[in-house]
């Protein structure tokens, strides 16, 4: 029987990741449209990167103290 809604895919690890460092509620975030759970891993993307890019400067500046 073919099904008359949609269905999200399956979310993967890595955009599981994100949507913890963005604050997401995994439950809610799987049964939304893919549209929000892509926008919640972008936002999870955008908060890991700035805190690598903080981890690299702050052990740059320790390195030339």
């Amino acid at each position: 029987m073919k099904r008359d809604y949609y269905v999200t895919p399956k979310s993967s690890w890595l955009m599981r990741q994100f949507w913890r460092a963005a604050g997401g509620d995994r439950f809610i975030l799987e049964r939304a449209t893919y549209s929000d759970q892509i926008k919640y891993m972008c936002l999870g993307g955008i908060i890991v990167a700035t805190g690598v890019m903080a981890g690299i400067a702050g052990v740059r500046i320790l390195h030339h103290i």
